[in-house]
């Protein structure tokens, strides 16, 4: 009972302290609102308070610029003491009619799914608390909160449990949320900026359709568009995957496949990133599922190992059809050249070595804080990539388009990238060739993937 007191004590004594700032703030006649969480006994300052509270908070902040309230939300106004989390700040705008606030703070409140665990309080200049008359309701049933507290309808641990399940819940889902955004922006960023990068030898760039006559630059463009919803669609397969991951390729697969159809609509027929689709489907997956593992820190072991289950021999169950009729073109590849035509699935099976061994380590070196804010210089060293990774990939589109010249397009990239020669040279040998270095630019894409999240969840 000693100790109930003397929680108690603390708690009434914060909020006197509360009162005293906002009296600080109302200087000069302003008005204040405040926001504060309903937290059932004691303590109200805790891990999943904190990370709740902020998350809250920046819901209101958007929820008043939504219905343009010019009130400014920033974190000098928060306090945390013994009765908890509070946000405190004068209103500055005096035009703001106090009472219409008040309401559109109770809607802010009434339509959020926690909203019963906050509380927005809205002063005049006096001090004086703006009320709608409205009567709160129990955390736990639809009586009013007041009878409930009275009647003693609920234990403190029962509304606490109740409150700190609610709060975990919404703050793993709006993390849940934001990991896939951004996965699905960075594979969109990542293959817009593969596109992008002009000139480049044998592929579609912002000038030129290199080897190809069925697809220009805008043909990526309408690409690009068709598969983006897809690795939202893969994000959350991911992230809410329980089962064996040897399982989990035709799940990733099915959704693979509507991105196809998607492409195939929106370019006429022609096949812009098909072998993009398989690895970054694969990539956003093993990205999401291993960051879900990781508390949500990117490790590069990690991603490998989560890949590499997912695509175990992958290469020999999938591409030795000896007696299929119609032959994909990988399969063609690796029934004549072997682990060398293996291409994208080999990459994926072995946990895509030639991006963590060369292409990061490079990128590492090369990209500065401001270089995405130099066209000309971040083109350069997206270019010098595509060299490193042509001088190093055995590109199967690149044997099935023309294998004799093959070992002469790596020996030539190797050469443009010393400086040796000149990198129209390189491009007007892919063009006269027919050759398409396709899986190398699919591979510069998921690099660049790869890059982004390393560096946005460390």
């Amino acid at each position: 009972m000693t100790q109930n007191i003397e929680n108690l004590t603390k708690i009434l004594f914060a909020k006197e302290a509360r009162k005293g700032i906002r009296e600080k703030l109302s200087v000069n006649q302003f008005a204040t609102i405040s926001v504060s969480l309903n937290i059932a006994g004691y303590p109200k300052n805790t891990v999943v308070t904190q990370q709740f509270f902020d998350v809250i908070l920046e819901d209101f902040k958007i929820f008043l610029l939504a219905n343009r309230i010019n009130i400014s939300i920033n974190k000098i106004n928060e306090n945390l003491d013994e009765a908890g989390n509070f946000y405190c700040s004068k209103i500055e705008d005096k035009t703001i009619n106090l009472n219409q606030l008040k309401l559109l703070t109770e809607k802010f409140e009434q339509n959020h799914e926690v909203g019963r665990l906050i509380d927005v309080d809205v002063f005049d200049k006096t001090g004086i608390p703006i009320s709608s008359n409205k009567i709160k309701k129990c955390l736990l049933c639809e009586k009013p909160a007041t009878i409930c507290m009275r009647e003693k309808n609920h234990t403190f641990k029962d509304l606490r449990k109740f409150s700190f399940e609610k709060m975990q819940f919404y703050i793993n889902s709006q993390q849940k949320k934001e990991v896939l955004q951004t996965i699905c922006e960075m594979a969109n960023k990542a293959i817009l900026y593969e596109v992008s990068v002009t000139p480049k030898p044998g592929l579609v760039d912002f000038e030129d359709s290199g080897a190809h006559s069925d697809m220009n630059y805008f043909t990526f463009l309408n690409s690009c568009a068709a598969i983006s919803p897809f690795w939202l669609e893969i994000g959350e397969l991911a992230f809410n995957y329980k089962d064996d991951l040897a399982k989990a390729l035709p799940e990733i697969r099915k959704i693979g496949i509507k991105a196809e159809n998607k492409m195939l609509l929106a370019t006429n027929g022609a096949n812009t990133h098909r072998g993009l689709i398989f690895i970054m489907g694969l990539s956003v997956f093993a990205s999401v599922y291993s960051l879900r593992k990781n508390n949500f820190i990117f490790n590069s072991s990690l991603f490998r190992k989560t890949l590499q289950s997912i695509t175990k021999d992958i290469v020999e169950n999938e591409l030795n059809s000896l007696n299929k009729k119609n032959k994909s073109h990988g399969e063609k590849t690796y029934q004549k050249f072997g682990i060398k035509g293996a291409g994208a699935r080999y990459q994926a099976q072995m946990g895509f070595p030639i991006i963590f061994e060369k292409i990061m380590p490079f990128f590492k070196e090369q990209f500065k804080i401001n270089t995405h804010q130099n066209k000309n210089e971040l083109n350069e060293i997206l270019k010098k990539a595509l060299l490193l990774l042509i001088s190093n990939v055995d590109d199967s589109n690149v044997l099935y388009r023309n294998s004799k010249e093959a070992e002469n397009l790596k020996i030539m990239a190797n050469s443009t990238l010393k400086g040796k020669i000149d990198y129209s040279e390189l491009c007007l040998f892919c063009k006269e060739k027919n050759i398409s270095p396709g899986g190398s630019a699919d591979l510069l894409a998921l690099s660049l993937f790869l890059f982004f999240i390393q560096n946005i969840y460390r």
